[in-house]
């Protein structure tokens, strides 16, 4: 977990992501982890709860259409 987290955050840096917010479940791994019947495994966690934590970040943040001007320009003239 430890080295994910660091790819992650510099992944984040490179990108020049300002704001990472990792919900804290955990990899759901492969079927031979033996691990996959915890609560807090990624897969185990009901998809209403997850989907209700994204949409609190989306109303936290308000992410717009606008933070890619260019990439917007260039599929308005194609």
């Amino acid at each position: 977990m430890v080295i994910r987290l660091a790819e992650l955050k510099n992944a984040c840096r490179c990108l020049k992501v300002c704001d990472l917010e990792v919900l804290g479940y955990h990899d759901s791994g492969m079927a031979d982890w033996g691990y996959q019947h915890q609560s807090m495994v990624c897969c185990n966690v009901a998809a209403p709860v997850v989907a209700a934590r994204i949409g609190a970040l989306f109303e936290r943040y308000r992410p717009a259409g606008d933070h890619y001007p260019q990439r917007e320009r260039q599929t308005a003239a194609s």
